[in-house]
Order: C-alpha cells, then sequence, then structure tokens
C-alpha cells in the first residue's frame, strides 16, 4: 500500500481579506490551491468551521474533506499570580482593571476600529480600563493610538493577562479560526469577538459583533463588561471550549487517516 498524503487549509484569507496578501501571494495561494483541487490522491485537512461546503462547492470532492479542532493544551504551564500581572503592567503605567487584545498587529485583526470602539466604551465604563495590546508586528502597520503595547511574552504571563483581563476582545476583519478567544474561554474571561471568528462564532458563551461597525464593537464591549464573572459563569465559559485541545486535534487527524 502506498503512502498516504494529506496537505492541511487553515483558511481562504487570500480571498476574504486580499489587502492581508501581495499579487504575487494572492496569485501563489489560488494555484496551489487549484493544484489541490486537481489532485484527488491527497486528503485535505481543514481547520475553519465553513471551509469545508466551500471547497464542496468548488468542486473538492467531500470525501477528501476532513474537519479537524484546533484547540490548547497548557495546563502544565502555571499562570502568573494577580501580583505578578499587575506589577508588570503597572511598569507599562497600567494599574487597575483592563481590556485584552492577544494577537499579530496587523490590518487584518481591524485595530484601529478596536482601539476606536474601545476609547469611545471607556468613556461610558471606566471599569473596561486601558486596551493592552499583546503579540508581535505582523505584516502590514496599525495605528495603536494610546493603547498599551507589551510585545510577545511569555505563556505564565499571558495565561495571567487572560485570567485577570476584565474582557478580551478579538475582532478581526477575516480570520482562518481564531485561537486567543478559546485561549481566553480556557481561562473563564468575558470575550467580545466578531462574527468572522470562526472559533467562537456559534459559541452562546461569546458577545459577537460586526467588526466593520465600530458602534457594534463598542456596545460588545459595553455588554460584556455587564456579563456575570463569578465561579460559576467563569466554569461555564471554559466548559464552552473544553472538547478544542490539541489531544482532540491529533484524534481527528488520526480519524481522517483512517
Amino acid at each position: 500500500m502506498g503512502a498516504v498524503h494529506s496537505l492541511a487549509v487553515h483558511d481562504l484569507l487570500w480571498r476574504d481579506e486580499p489587502s492581508a496578501s501581495t499579487p504575487r501571494g494572492i496569485r501563489f495561494h489560488e494555484k496551489r490551491l487549484q493544484l489541490l483541487r486537481r489532485r484527488g490522491d491527497v486528503r485535505v485537512i481543514l481547520t475553519a468551521p465553513g471551509l469545508l461546503d466551500r471547497l464542496v462547492s468548488e468542486g473538492f470532492a467531500p470525501e477528501r474533506l476532513h474537519q479537524v479542532r484546533l484547540g490548547v493544551d497548557d495546563d502544565d504551564v502555571e499562570p502568573e499570580s494577580e501580583g505578578q500581572v499587575s506589577a508588570r503592567l503597572r511598569e507599562h503605567g497600567v494599574s487597575g482593571p483592563f481590556t485584552l487584545y492577544v494577537g499579530t498587529r496587523e490590518p487584518r485583526k481591524n485595530l484601529e476600529r478596536l482601539v476606536a470602539a474601545h476609547a469611545r466604551a471607556r468613556v461610558r465604563h471606566e471599569e473596561l480600563g486601558p486596551l493592552v495590546l499583546v503579540g508581535p508586528s505582523g505584516w502590514g502597520s496599525v495605528e495603536s493610538a494610546d493603547a498599551v503595547v507589551l510585545g510577545t511574552l511569555e505563556r505564565a504571563t499571558l495565561k495571567g493577562l487572560y485570567r485577570d483581563a476584565s474582557v478580551v476582545a478579538y475582532v478581526p476583519r477575516a480570520e482562518g479560526f481564531g485561537l486567543p478567544p478559546v485561549e481566553a474561554l480556557h481561562q473563564g474571561t468575558r470575550v467580545v469577538a466578531s462574527v468572522t471568528t470562526p472559533s467562537v462564532a456559534n459559541n452562546p458563551e461569546v458577545i459577537t459583533v460586526d467588526p466593520l461597525d465600530v458602534a457594534a464593537i463598542e456596545e460588545g464591549l459595553v455588554a460584556a463588561l455587564s456579563l456575570s464573572n463569578d465561579v460559576a459563569t467563569r466554569a461555564r465559559r471554559r466548559d464552552s471550549v473544553a472538547d478544542l485541545t490539541w489531544r482532540n486535534v491529533a484524534l481527528d487527524h488520526l480519524a481522517s487517516w483512517r
């Protein structure tokens, strides 16, 4: 029996958000997708919910397509204590509550609208605190205004920030999956996400918003802040993403190869 070949397709972002790529990059990805469509001997692994139907509509045989989950497995990493997180934030001028964004800083992530919406919402609700941005620079420049940029951090620090944030906001214009809101829910934290974030678009524990509407993002932040944050509610948020683990990713891959 010959080798089984597989290839993962995470998104069609060169179509959904062409400004996030170059003309050359768009041509490259489109050519490779059409080549994959013709290669009937290659199994296609999909990580983005909704991508299967799109590829079937383009002529991919359904039996070639295998959906897998993405997830989080970091229970062995102890988050920094509240005191450690507070001390780290104070070094950057942040004291008290804060709103958290995690991800690359690039135009596709829609940070300009998030910054504007947060500023408006904070006028009404000071308990949102400043907007803190965690993650590396991505492709293309963005204006972060008065948001606090922390850059890339160790996992223990990031988990502490997820846990302690008033709200985690993630509102990209287009997304393949979207791990940051899943990671936030794993910590039991309130989440606002765009309807274009497949990982949580149908999660009832998440406030979803139109990423192109600053007013909608503003109201989403306010709505999230009003949600209960007691022990039982935080546990319910964790339960809502309990199946999104890297162990289940591996099991999904094994199932696709059988």
